[in-house]
């Protein structure tokens, strides 16, 4: 494959966040062939399938981008979407591989997304079937070139019917080794949302010196959610409010378990506030739980806080991080926040190559080391802690430079 055929990008516009990245972190060290290598995927399938429904005609699609051949391991998302995003797919697999190439894991990211219209949900019938042949058509080989494959749902609410999708499958060989990548005992082990925690708990306390910082989570999701629970233990963080455009919650005094219901359950009383009141509220820590871009140039312009963590992939818009940094807030990108996941990948791999599962006390002594080796790298490099997404992405491409030198030469 020629990596340098500039002819076969998917369109101009499908570069444009890649060469913002570029520019952002240094543009005397990201050469045009450079570039080239950090944007070109090394695989793309897509497929679709027609389905007649209710007399309509819906198309099931699929689409696999895998962004490197270094990996060890093909570490797969499984999405769902009811429209095709070419981009964040592409820009969730690139993302992925930064991480591990930040965190020197010889690894590349990869994701599968399942496309499925508006008004089609995956408990129908006819739809499982239809998603089961794309499975089989699209990743059987997959699943024979590759040592190890893993899919990992991004939509927990949607694991029963991913398991029951994957059972549809008419070919046993592969039905069994998809249901017993789906079951991958680390997983089981842990609970997420406190590896997710101790990270930012780590890097909240290098560059803020604080006892206790006053916590606002935008955004409620599955994800947001779990992290409130988790956090509500921890004496370091004092949740004050939690919210999203069509319902926010606030206490001046904290978050507490009497309240986790009515968040549940958007119930109201006399805590729920307008949207924008909660984000002028003051605090020292704002997390973003939103999808791509849920955070806009005019949030930017009203927050109060002194450290904004993002922890999902693409979910602050450029001129955002713009606006953050002449306003002096701190700005923690999800390339330094959301590794967790990466990080876990690798652990698991070690589990396969060893045939024995990791002691919880291995997998905190891991992360500790992760934890610690970040702040080595931070108090060797960083100059400006304005500067740590800028810091960050060039150690990404510098790594990912001398991983790829290995191949191209």
């Amino acid at each position: 494959m020629d990596i340098l055929n500039y002819s076969s990008y998917q369109s101009e516009e499908d570069l444009l966040k890649i060469k913002e990245l570029s520019e952002i972190a240094q543009k005397s060290v990201l050469d045009k062939d450079m570039r080239a290598i950090l944007i070109k995927p090394s695989k793309v399938i897509k497929n679709s399938e027609n389905l007649l429904f209710e007399d309509k005609v819906a198309q099931l699609r699929s689409i696999f981008v895998k962004h490197t051949f270094l990996n060890e391991t093909d570490v797969t998302t499984l999405l769902f979407d009811d429209e095709e995003n070419f981009e964040k797919f592409f820009l969730k697999s690139f993302y992925s591989s930064l991480k591990y190439s930040f965190l020197d894991i010889p690894f590349g990211g990869s994701t599968l997304g399942f496309i499925v219209p508006k008004g089609l949900t995956l408990s129908n019938e006819k739809v499982k079937r239809k998603l089961s042949s794309l499975l089989v058509k699209n990743f059987s080989d997959i699943l024979n070139d590759q040592n190890y494959l893993k899919i990992k749902e991004d939509d927990f609410e949607k694991k029963d019917s991913i398991i029951k999708l994957i059972e549809n499958i008419d070919k046993p060989r592969i039905s069994k080794k998809f249901k017993f990548l789906l079951k991958n005992p680390l997983r089981k082990k842990i609970v997420k949302e406190k590896y997710d925690a101790l990270w930012l708990k780590s890097f909240v306390k290098y560059f803020y010196k604080k006892e206790k910082v006053r916590v606002i989570i935008d955004s409620i999701n599955l994800r947001s959610y779990n992290f409130l629970k988790e956090i509500l233990n921890d004496e370091f963080f004092v949740v004050i409010g939690i919210g999203e455009r069509d319902y926010s919650y606030y206490s001046s005094k904290g978050i507490d378990c009497k309240d986790i219901t009515f968040i549940e359950k958007r119930e109201t009383n006399e805590k729920c506030i307008d949207y924008v009141d909660l984000l002028k509220k003051e605090t020292d820590i704002f997390l973003e739980f939103g999808g791509e871009n849920n955070f806009n140039e005019t949030m930017a312009k009203i927050l109060n806080c002194t450290i904004y963590c993002e922890f999902e992939d693409l979910s602050t818009s450029f001129q955002s991080i713009k606006i953050l940094n002449n306003r002096k807030v701190l700005y923690l990108p999800s390339l330094l926040l959301d590794c967790v996941d990466e990080i876990f990948d690798y652990f698991e791999v070690i589990e396969r190559k060893r045939e024995e599962v990791m002691s919880v006390d291995e997998i905190d002594l891991r992360t500790e080391t992760y934890i610690n080796f970040v702040i080595s790298y931070f108090d060797s490099f960083l100059e400006n802690r304005q500067k740590v997404f800028e810091t960050i992405l060039l150690r990404s491409f510098e790594n990912y430079r001398k991983k790829f030198s290995l191949v191209y030469g």
